[in-house]
């Protein structure tokens, strides 16, 4: 499921296109709009084969929440609402940073509850400071609610630094659109990557995961549900030479900032079945 995005948005230091929300002040907190007020529900679709989240019967911004699928290795709603501390889901406890110029300002509605909005100019970016949330050697699923503002490039989310990468997904930019990929690090600074056969468009939410199943041998990309498989897939995720920590909207050299707005990124350390991101996408 993804939500258009209409109107306009006005913000002297910032300028993202026509694709924000009326009635959000992106970079001056919640201001008063009413969804981020009211209390929101956020987990799996009730599929057999998923573990639902437990979020607690409280406001979005009201501080931390609760995921209980053992196999989570983070999980960030972005559902504060303010400050720079994003919270980690996960039973680990991995709480983020978020950094930027005015970081704290940098908040927006997401897909549901809160989210962040990444701006390039202002270098805003999530950063994981614990290695042990690192993913290296067995299989693993990412994913994360994206819009885009233009047709830029930028990183979603990744173990990235600038020599070499564990795994990633991002936007890659082009004269046709913008490209999204599915990339896992083999250990010489290159990786396997897997590209959709289709663009992001913008001014619209999208749900964006990659799925690396060690066992099976097998690596796919989905947007909004539908899978994209690489032929054939990495071995296995190598650990990054540089010993960079996991990053949400830029790459793990201060680069390639993402240009709109991320929500609910996740990372588990197991490959999900199809049927389990269909209900992620379906949320």
């Amino acid at each position: 499921m993804k939500r258009a995005i209409a109107g306009g948005l006005v913000a002297t230091s910032v300028a993202v296109g026509a694709c924000l929300f009326p009635s959000v002040d992106p970079l001056g907190g919640t201001g008063g709009d009413a969804a981020l007020d009211a209390p929101v529900e956020i987990g799996v679709d009730a599929a057999p084969d998923v573990a639902p989240d437990a979020v607690p019967d409280a406001p979005p911004d009201a501080g931390p929440c609760a995921n209980d699928d053992p196999s989570t290795v983070a999980h960030y709603l972005f559902d504060e609402g303010s400050g720079t501390t994003i919270h980690d889901c996960s039973p680990h406890g991995f709480d983020a940073e978020l950094t930027g110029n005015n970081a704290a300002t940098h908040w927006t509605t997401g897909h549901a509850g809160s989210a962040v909005l990444f701006v390039p100019n202002d270098g805003v970016c999530v950063i994981v400071s614990s290695t042990q949330a690192n993913q290296v050697g067995g299989s693993l699923t990412v994913a994360a609610w994206i819009t885009l503002f233009d047709s830029g490039g930028g990183y979603v989310i990744g173990q990235r630094q600038q020599t070499g990468y564990g795994w990633r997904i991002d936007i890659e930019g082009t004269d046709a659109g913008s490209d999204l990929g599915f990339s896992i690090g083999i250990g010489d600074g290159t990786g396997n990557d897997d590209s959709a056969d289709t663009f992001v468009d913008i001014g619209a939410w999208h749900h964006v995961a990659g799925v690396f199943d060690a066992t099976a041998g097998t690596q796919t990309l989905y947007l909004d549900g539908t899978p994209y498989a690489a032929a054939p897939a990495a071995p296995g995720i190598v650990a990054d030479p540089l010993g960079t920590t996991i990053r949400i909207g830029c790459r793990g050299d201060d680069s390639n900032y993402f240009p709109g707005i991320i929500d609910d990124a996740r990372v588990y350390a197991r490959a999900f079945s199809g049927s389990e991101i269909a209900a992620l996408a379906a949320e």
